[in-house]
């Protein structure tokens, strides 16, 4: 018989900031929610009570608690796994202080409803890098998209914010950022400070002005040296070192994600195309 497969992804990176995995669950739940909580079902399904309702939560949906409350399981209609978002209110608000300022308190509108393809989107990119090894850059800005999709669908009268486009300079400063940080992955925080807008602000308008979300460009800046370093006759191992990756594996996955082929594939094709000439 199947028994619970339960573990629970957070980082250092995003305080505050948590994702629990629930691979397989047959289990009655009654929690009192510390937290914010967005709730996927991905193959369970069940009765769940709270705040004097019963409400059925099935995949496909998404299932919102708030710190305080209290829901537990009525029913199991369908053993099976879901994933919960969660989220602590001081990092919540610090965040959607500058997504949507002009909400004064957190409410969700709903406590059960279909996911949107955006939510389902945002959602599943926060769980896919919690944990995993992503750079500071690439999983505070994940989060960023998460709050700011969660303001426009999930809360209380969400007032439309008017985007005040930034300054040509402001985005050169945090391109700038990018370039000169040898030392580490800055993060979003540190690009935000350093360029003079608030995060969000600089996550839309970096895209909109370079093509790619600071994240990807800080990895497509890493792996440009990746090559420069392979063509110098580096070898892999060392390369990962120079370039900030935690190990190789580190430094293939990225590599082969953004070119097709690993490290060690490009130094090979390298030695072949010397040896011919």
């Amino acid at each position: 018989m199947p028994v619970d497969e339960v573990e629970f992804s957070h980082s250092p990176h995003a305080s505050g900031i948590g994702v629990l995995h629930a691979n397989y669950t047959e289990r009655e739940w009654h929690v009192v929610n510390s937290a914010f909580a967005l709730a996927i079902p991905i193959s369970w399904a069940a009765e769940v009570s709270y705040r004097g309702r019963q409400h059925v939560c099935q995949p496909g949906d998404i299932f919102c608690t708030e710190p305080g409350e209290v829901h537990r399981t009525s029913r199991i209609l369908q053993p099976g796994g879901f994933k919960v978002f969660l989220i602590d209110e001081a990092p919540l608000l610090e965040r959607l202080a500058e997504v949507a300022p002009q909400l004064k308190a957190v409410h969700f509108k709903e406590i059960g409803r279909r996911m949107s393809p955006t939510l389902v989107r945002h959602v599943s990119a926060v769980v896919s890098v919690i944990g995993k090894g992503a750079t500071p850059l690439h999983l505070q800005s994940c989060v960023m998209d998460l709050v700011a999709t969660m303001a426009d669908e999930l809360f209380d009268e969400p007032r439309s914010q008017r985007f005040i486009r930034p300054g040509a300079r402001a985005l050169e400063r945090a391109r700038e950022c990018l370039h000169d940080d040898d030392a580490g992955w800055i993060d979003l925080d540190t690009l935000s400070q350093q360029a003079g807008i608030s995060r969000f602000h600089l996550l839309r308008a970096f895209k909109a002005r370079f093509g790619l979300p600071p994240h990807a460009y800080q990895v497509g800046l890493r792996i440009a040296k990746a090559q420069r370093l392979l063509r110098s006759g580096v070898a892999p191992a060392h390369v990962a070192t120079e370039c900030g990756f935690s190990d190789q594996s580190h430094l293939t996955r990225h590599f082969k994600q953004v070119l097709g082929i690993t490290p060690g594939r490009f130094a090979r094709d390298l030695a072949l195309s010397a040896i011919r000439y």
